[in-house]
């Protein structure tokens, strides 16, 4: 694999002395400051370092913080016990988030916000304990890599004002995973689980520490047969083995200057026996749980290997210094079913019995050599960059200040060299290779190389008087672009390649205001510009994706009582949309623009509990209820090459925006046992843009999914749960791209223990 160089904009090789100097600068005029400090700002180090990595911060920020919010800790995610640790489940208990379902288990995450899109979750941002997670972030941001949601301390959700601080993808807002934190002393927690499908999963870690050096190792495998039936039988599940482990070393807090330096290495390994070939509308109504014979040799295969060093210093009680280097590496091969007899499938299952010969083969009738293209999606990945954030705390006049500035550079590179295998379909749905690819071969290989490379700059200021915070805040991207098209039957990539490239510069620039009516009722509003990079597509006319996003809403925060309102609106131009097989594409990974957007909508929670545990057998109750009000149309009439798009009117509504979307979870417990219940509801949703009447084939169903979750202490130790998935087993058309229908998840049941020592 080659590697790009770095833009001429970047000091390669210069190292964190480099991007730390600038900071360094400011030391002297911050680090006299404690004599006036406020005492909000003397935060413990894990929170100061929280503040650095977290996109909601420590619980003092976040109260002051302008702009949407939402966060599940620990004892949110564990409590729901879910044994898929599906991230759509976990995240549709949070308001504003819109989710599209393709396999059922969500291994392929498509996730949106704010009307950017849910495709393959391009449109957000998206990190693991403040570090960009996708694949290549900025040449090829699609997560076909995912942080498994299972083994995850917390989950942290921003919108509207997470526009200064995190990027490339800025117009619809920020999840964070927050991984399992190294303990302090001696910690050992382990879960099991068994259930249907040949459902088993083992989560485990363990942890010790000493004053000065503390360590982690953690371990989550899982895997199942599937719930989908393959015709001729087959495996149609998921294997899954993922291993963390961290070491922190930290100086005395009564160093002068206070430091840690945590090192954090990861290994996932997956193999997926999913297909992007779904069913027709008869065959779904029939037997929405069939997989087509033509499908039995799909299959995902893909390494993750992470590699994160991060240091903080705190110089003072108002100024601090946090460092991060990290590299991802990512290697992946979807095998699967392309075409048949030269038919795209996508174009079969939406009209059989116009390619009934093709119909025929997909359900396993015979075929002459070669009929069957079998595509190997093969690619590597990689990001690597550092990341330097500084903090600083003061009084200026009458008003206090909360800085926070950093510089990150970062570079990344999606590797393409795919090839095609053809097949026979023998008469009893087997499939046998006839003629086996070449990688990069002329009509059936893809031979290219993304890079990119980006120096990006924030600095934002909250500034507090009185009850009023403002916090104004500015971004600067540069980005630069490069893609080398290889020739055709070239593998060995001796020919020189066809470069494109594009260089782009963006200021992102925002504000909001924020009102204390009290210490437990905030209102804020706030003005951002979001931003997307175009990416290093061949073509010339693809223009970056901007927008101005507004938002108004408030908060009530008081012990266990928490609701949230918020109303947003989004213009977007040139809102941007990303070819892939997934979306029902060509795979050719290039951007299109769709002009004019308009997306709008309320975002509205509450969670409270009723009841105490004053007294042994004593009940709570549990409550969280969250509700999405939403809507995006185009401005603009034009025509696309992006399947979901294709012709569009001006007025049309984007796909796969469900209008109305909401979920409640009650749950009643004691000191020793408790049982959940948590329903989800979603509104059809078009798969096309358009307006009016829809078939159905254009149309998914009503999501009206309710799980159900047992729980009881067998001692101090340890506990025993039983879950229930789909209680009333729902048959339902979750997605129809991108190639036919596809089902949710139906009912399973599950049983487990877990243990914390």
């Amino acid at each position: 694999m080659r590697i790009p160089r770095l833009p001429e904009a970047l000091p390669a090789g210069r190292g964190v002395s480099v991007i730390s100097l600038p900071f360094l600068l400011l030391i002297p005029a911050f680090a006299t400051a404690a004599d006036r400090e406020d005492p909000a700002s003397s935060l413990p180090i894990p929170a100061r370092i929280l503040d650095a990595i977290s996109v909601v911060g420590s619980p003092g920020r976040a109260a002051g913080t302008v702009g949407s919010l939402d966060t599940l800790g620990r004892a949110e995610l564990d409590g729901q016990n879910q044994a898929y640790d599906d991230i759509h489940r976990v995240l549709l208990r949070i308001a504003g988030i819109n989710i599209t379902e393709e396999d059922g288990f969500g291994r392929r995450p498509n996730i949106g916000m704010r009307g950017v899109g849910t495709e393959r979750s391009a449109g957000i941002t998206v990190m693991e304990d403040g570090v960009l997670a996708a694949p290549a972030p900025y040449a090829a941001p699609a997560a076909y890599y995912f942080p498994v949601t299972g083994r995850m301390a917390g989950i942290e959700v921003r919108k509207g004002s997470s526009q200064i601080r995190f990027g490339p993808r800025t117009g619809g807002g920020a999840l964070n995973f927050r991984s399992t934190p190294i303990p302090p002393r001696r910690s050992l927690r382990l879960s099991t689980v068994a259930g249907g499908d040949d459902m088993k999963k083992i989560h485990g870690s363990y942890g010790d520490g000493t004053r000065r050096l503390s360590w982690l190792f953690e371990s989550y495998v899982a895997g199942n047969s599937g719930f989908k039936s393959l015709d001729g039988g087959g495996n149609t599940g998921f294997d899954l083995a993922d291993y963390i482990g961290k070491v922190k070393w930290r100086t005395s807090t009564g160093n002068r200057v206070y430091q840690e330096i945590t090192f954090k290495a990861g290994y996932t390994g997956e193999t997926s026996y999913e297909t992007y070939l779904g069913l027709t509308e008869d065959d779904f109504i029939r037997s929405p749980f069939r997989r087509y014979a033509a499908s039995g040799r799909d299959v995902l295969d893909a390494d993750h290997s992470s590699l994160l060093l991060r240091h903080h210093a705190a110089f003072s009680k108002t100024f601090d210094l946090t460092t991060t280097v990290y590299r991802n590496d990512f290697r992946r091969n979807w095998y699967k079913l392309d075409k048949v007899l030269g038919t795209k499938i996508a174009d079969i299952v939406a009209d059989p019995g116009g390619y009934a010969a093709e119909y025929d083969l997909l359900t396993g009738g015979a075929s002459s050599d070669d009929a069957l293209s079998v595509k190997a999606n093969a690619r590597d990945y990689y990001a690597e960059g550092v990341e330097t954030i500084g903090a600083a705390h003061f009084f200026a006049g009458r008003t206090w200040h909360d800085v926070t500035a950093g510089v990150r550079l970062h570079r990344d590179e999606e590797d393409r060299l795919q090839y095609t295998d053809l097949y026979r379909m023998e008469g009893g749905g087997e499939m046998t290779l006839t003629r086996p690819g070449i990688p990069g071969e002329k009509g059936g290989g893809d031979n290219r190389v993304n890079g990119a490379g980006a120096a990006a700059f924030f600095v934002e200021d909250r500034i507090v008087a009185g009850n009023w915070s403002i916090t104004p805040g500015l971004r600067f991207e540069h980005i630069r672009m490069e893609r080398k098209q290889y020739a055709e039957g070239d593998p060995d990539r001796e020919v020189a390649p066809q470069s494109f490239r594009n260089t782009t510069d963006v200021l992102i620039p925002g504000m909001g205001i924020n009102y204390r009516w009290a210490e437990e009722i905030h209102t804020f509003a706030g003005v951002h510009r979001g931003f997307s990079p175009p990416g290093p597509g061949a073509a010339d006319d693809t223009r970056p994706e901007t927008s101005i996003n507004y938002e108004l809403g408030g908060r009530y925060d008081h012990r266990e009582t928490s609701a949230r309102l918020t109303f947003f609106f989004n213009r977007y131009e040139n809102l941007l949309g990303k070819d892939t097989y997934s979306s029902g594409g060509d795979g050719s990974g290039d951007l299109h623009n769709a002009g004019r957007v308009d997306s709008y909508g309320l975002e509205a929670s509450l969670a409270f509990r009723a009841g105490r545990e004053a007294a042994p057998g004593g009940v709570s109750v549990p409550v969280r209820i969250a509700y999405t009000l939403s809507a995006a149309r185009f401005r603009n009439s034009f025509e696309s090459d992006y399947a979901p798009w294709g012709r569009v009117e001006e007025g049309d509504f984007l796909p796969y925006l469900p209008v109305h979307q909401a979920s409640a979870g009650i749950g009643v417990e004691s000191s020793s046992w408790r049982i959940d219940l948590f329903t989800t509801f979603a509104t059809a949703m078009r798969t096309e843009a358009g307006h009016g009447n829809v078939p159905p084939a254009g149309m998914t169903d009503v999501r009206f999914v309710t799980d159900l979750t047992g729980e009881y202490n067998l001692n101090r130790f340890s506990r025993a749960f039983v879950s229930v998935t789909n209680l009333a087993d729902r048959v339902y058309r979750a997605a129809t791209r991108p190639a036919g229908a596809r089902p949710g998840l139906p009912r399973r049941f599950f049983a487990g223990i877990k243990i914390d020592i």
